[in-house]
């Protein structure tokens, strides 16, 4: 994980997702699913789906089971051409 000239820490995985972190608290972490999709009325079904495969596949465990991390937040954003939706949970 490199900063980036934000002072924001990211690491991009396989597909769309990406997980950032702060780095001047150093204590809040949020993790990002996008998803796009064709049919504006699939828009909340998949922001709904891209919280539950953060929560699924456990992409949070890392930070969650840090002490120093105080907020970790999940994110599921959704594009259909030019609208988006984006959903958020607080996971610690």
């Amino acid at each position: 994980i490199k900063p980036d000239r934000m002072g924001i820490r990211a690491k991009e995985t396989k597909g769309n997702d990406m997980t950032k972190q702060e780095n001047k608290a150093k204590n809040k972490v949020i993790i990002i699913e996008i998803k796009a999709t064709s049919y504006e009325d699939k828009l909340d079904e998949l922001a709904t789906s891209a919280i539950s495969q953060i929560e699924e596949k456990n992409y949070a465990v890392t930070f969650t089971k840090l002490s120093k991390i105080k907020d970790v937040y999940a994110f599921g954003i959704v594009f259909c051409k030019k609208d988006c939706l984006v959903s958020c949970k607080k996971i610690k």
